[in-house]
């Protein structure tokens, strides 16, 4: 993460999977690393990295390309008469 003197954090990565909003199926035994709400625990998937990045790199799909839109994005040209757009 790199902290850009704002309240919003960025990822710089150069090897990356993004599925946006068409998100893959996971092996049943990569369950555990599913998330549900907010927040996180740095060390909580530890356990089930290799098998992840093992199992990711072995489907079809190309590492660095969008293979999906995010699920939710801002129109930002409807905001143009606001001050002020929410911080990230």
């Amino acid at each position: 993460m790199v902290n850009k003197g704002l309240s919003c954090k960025v990822q710089i990565k150069d090897h990356f999977y993004y599925f946006g909003a068409k998100a893959i199926d996971i092996p049943t035994h990569l369950f555990p690393i599913i998330k549900q709400g907010q927040a996180h625990k740095s060390n909580a998937n530890e356990p089930y990295k290799l098998d992840f990045v093992d199992w990711l790199e072995k489907t079809p799909y190309d590492s660095n390309v969008l293979h999906g839109k995010p699920q939710f994005s801002l129109d930002f040209s409807k905001h143009h008469e606001q001050k002020c757009l929410p911080s990230c």
